[in-house]
């Protein structure tokens, strides 16, 4: 058979640069990634967003990115995740694809927060209990337990009242 419509040459012409081009270890990077990760799991972030233009200025400068990313699932939701990114090149160095594997973990960072705000709270108690066995007034006392609590409630605003001989609520010390 030969070339009888122009459209014909055109897709020949490009079909054999793709051929030349054409690295067919490409599919096994592709055919692992989609082993490793299911791209249906999230929907892609919205374009303009740092994490996206993070992620392109790596891929273009690198040819790989590895970091936490924001991603949404199907449900709108912000999840949290690991982004390993590569780009595949053919034989003749032209890109062909970038190739990614991300893994959800939004639960661990979740965890690791609810760690760290015990800790802190932990902290802020023994110093108020260091403070108590060092103080020597009542408003060394106040000044500290407001230290603690604005520091273990990760607020900029706390108050102490206590009520008087007389039965009336009275503020003895606060923060902002």
């Amino acid at each position: 058979f030969g070339l009888e419509f122009e459209v014909e040459s055109y897709l020949e012409g490009h079909a054999r640069r793709f051929v030349r081009n054409f690295d067919p270890n490409c599919y096994l990077y592709l055919s692992r990634s989609m082993d490793w990760f299911d791209a249906a799991e999230y929907a892609p972030a919205q374009p303009g967003d740092s994490d996206d233009d993070r992620v392109l200025r790596a891929l273009t400068e690198q040819g790989s990115f590895k970091g936490e990313v924001e991603s949404r699932d199907r449900a709108g939701h912000v999840r949290t995740v690991e982004l390993a990114a590569f780009a595949v090149h053919g034989s003749d160095g032209a890109l062909l694809a970038y190739v990614g594997a991300k893994r959800d973990v939004s639960e661990r960072r979740a965890a690791e927060l609810d760690l760290l705000r015990g800790y802190q709270q932990l902290q802020s108690i023994y110093r108020m209990t260091a403070a108590l066995v060092k103080a020597s007034d009542l408003q060394t006392i106040f000044r500290e337990g407001l230290d603690c609590l604005t520091s273990a409630l990760d607020t900029d605003r706390a108050s102490i009242l206590l009520i008087d001989p007389d039965g009336v609520m009275r503020f003895k010390d606060w923060r902002n």
